[in-house]
């Protein structure tokens, strides 16, 4: 099979949120190569702006997904696309009983609500307008597994999942697809960040994963596109993870 997606992607309108670093970034830029009319938004201007040093085929936004009306009037205003990427996060990390209201709103805006508010006016759009979509939420193994510090996180992710399935029940009939890739820590230097963070913590963690590494950025955008593409086109309501087998370890008993 060809790796060659400019037949899908061509003239193709597509959202990514979260693109001004890490896996939203190179996203973007692959998602243009093939073609596609790339929507990058961000919250954070001086990264969109080095996005736009690099290309002028990409259309950026600078704004914070976390505002439910300016955002769904932004959509608006960006009108019908093909394909969207729920790629923006934030994470504090804490334990479980430091967490506090503010910490809460943070995570939960950003991970479940605004993915909710964007998705569904997105699709709303596409059903009005009889286009055969695609959505991908960028979620975590955060979803399925627990880990320390990571309560809020975790809980948001699992939300995420779930939401996923179902925008992907209902508007499945409508040739709309929703899937999410879930992902172990990533290179990128949010997740460097993390592993960095606590002494000892990259070779527990490398440790719990048969493939005995962390996940490349090229590895999840590669899954996105596919997930995007009509090569897809059977897959829908998934959360697939990208995690070398982190999930399924466990103890060895020798």
């Amino acid at each position: 099979m060809s790796s060659d997606y400019s037949s899908f992607f061509t003239n193709k309108r597509v959202i990514v949120t979260g693109a001004g670093r890490g896996i939203g970034r190179q996203l973007s830029l692959t998602l243009s190569k093939y073609g596609a009319h790339v929507i990058a938004i961000s919250k954070t201007e001086p990264a969109l702006a080095t996005l736009r040093d690099e290309t002028t085929e990409i259309k950026t936004y600078c704004q914070d997904i976390r505002d439910w009306d300016t955002m769904r009037a932004l959509l608006k205003e960006i009108g019908p696309v093909d394909m969207l990427v729920n790629n923006a996060f934030s994470n504090v990390q804490s334990a479980v009983l430091d967490f506090t209201e503010e910490h809460f709103d943070s995570i939960m805006e950003t991970n479940v609500k605004a993915p909710f508010n964007i998705t569904q006016v997105v699709t709303a759009d596409m059903v009005a307008n009889g286009i055969e979509g695609s959505v991908v939420n960028l979620s975590s193994i955060a979803g399925m597994r627990a880990f320390m510090n990571m309560g809020l996180y975790c809980t948001s992710k699992a939300a995420l999942d779930m939401m996923t399935k179902s925008f992907a029940l209902e508007l499945g009939c409508k040739k709309i697809r929703v899937n999410s890739v879930s992902p172990t820590v990533v290179k990128t230097e949010a997740g460097m960040d993390y592993m960095n963070k606590y002494p000892g913590l990259r070779d527990d963690f490398l440790a719990s994963i048969p493939a005995k590494r962390l996940v490349e950025i090229e590895e999840v955008v590669d899954l996105v596109v596919f997930l995007l593409s009509d090569r897809a086109r059977m897959i829908n309501g998934s959360t697939i993870p990208i995690d070398g087998g982190n999930t399924v370890h466990c103890m060895r008993l020798e």
